[in-house]
């Protein structure tokens, strides 16, 4: 919220202001500090996006065609947060594995739908503290195409059987392997993902419903995470700018 107010341009007070009336903060010097600290991250977040926000937002419809498996599909949908020919997104989270793969697909899908655009997509959000920054692309359309067509396939084998391809598991994963890790060694820090002393994704309740309560990580190796999380990932990884 306090993010959302400084990007209207409200000023700091009027931010901490409103929080303090919602009554959501510790009583107190003690819900003053808390403000304070996340306001100031806040406003490093704010800083970054205000160089990416000074055009007023669009939607834009897509309708991407590729081939999968030899036959034509489409991709039909609306992009929204379009500047320019930039899709950004502001958040106050960390930029995690779940926002960059929403960005790709956007970006994926405007490039196949309109290649003579060059397109990016831009995400802002924290690290700590502090404020941070990625951005994808531009992709040249035939890799968009071929990348948007593999998360098609990837989708189709999701309807016929789960896929092992815990988000920040799978990521971790490819992200060791592009960084000229083994396969070994990659399955070890990915490993360390799917259980953790707090649980890791092995406790999320989707993935302890498909995969079992005791599911160990072998058992999602076995049944193609190295491929399916290389497919996935490596695209997007090479990216990343």
């Amino acid at each position: 919220r306090f993010l959302n107010c400084r990007l209207r341009d409200l000023t700091v007070d009027q931010c901490l202001g409103a929080e303090r009336r919602r009554g959501t903060l510790p009583p107190g010097l003690l819900g003053h500090a808390e403000a304070v600290r996340i306001g100031r991250t806040a406003e490093a977040v704010a800083n970054v996006a205000r160089q990416h926000t000074e055009r007023a937002p669009d939607n834009l419809d897509v309708s991407a065609r590729v081939t999968v498996a030899g036959r034509p599909r489409s991709v039909v949908g609306t992009v929204a947060g379009v500047r320019g020919n930039d899709v950004v997104r502001v958040s106050y989270s960390s930029l995690g594995p779940k926002p960059l793969l929403r960005a790709w697909l956007d970006l994926l899908a405007l490039t196949v739908a309109r290649p003579t655009d060059s397109w990016r997509a831009v995400l802002i959000g924290r690290k700590n503290r502090d404020a941070a920054r990625q951005v994808l692309g531009p992709v040249g359309a035939d890799t968009a195409g071929e990348a948007l067509a593999e998360l098609v396939a990837l989708r189709d084998r999701g309807l016929c059987r789960p896929l092992p391809l815990p988000i920040r598991t799978a990521h971790k994963y490819a992200e060791s392997v592009g960084r000229g890790s083994s396969p070994q060694n990659a399955v070890r820090s990915a490993a360390n993902f799917w259980r953790t002393r707090d649980g890791g994704e092995a406790v999320d309740a989707a993935n302890a419903l498909v995969w079992g309560p005791e599911a160990e990580f072998d058992e999602l190796v076995a049944a193609g995470l190295p491929g399916m999380a290389t497919a996935l990932w490596e695209p997007l990884r090479r990216a990343c700018g």
